[in-house]
């Protein structure tokens, strides 16, 4: 089995994420560093095994960002639902005023 690990920025943070996962015992996790010890820290991981992977990588943050896109476009959609709720609700109290079925 095998150790592998990327790094990743978010848009305004300061630190690099280093997100890490082991194989073998099936364990993930992400460590925030700072941008002048990354060199330093990228090393220590190499030597304990973990290897650089870029298609890991771009897959899990092109994840990221679908989950991102499809978050926004249900909150979106949801507003819009409530939205033509409250409207329907209103038309029909309207029609009933007027005694329109």
């Amino acid at each position: 089995m095998a150790k592998y690990f990327y790094v990743y920025n978010i848009a305004g943070v300061e630190d690099s994420i280093v997100k890490m996962f082991n194989t073998d015992t099936g364990a993930m996790g992400e460590k925030s560093v700072k941008k002048d010890r990354m060199d330093g820290f990228i090393d220590g991981i190499k030597t304990s095994g973990f290897i650089l992977n870029k298609e890991l990588a771009e897959a899990d943050v092109a994840e990221a960002e679908a989950k991102r896109i499809l978050a926004e476009k249900m909150t979106a959609y949801q507003a819009a639902r409530d939205d033509y709720h409250n409207k329907s609700e209103t038309l029909k109290k309207v029609k009933a005023k007027y005694g329109i079925k």
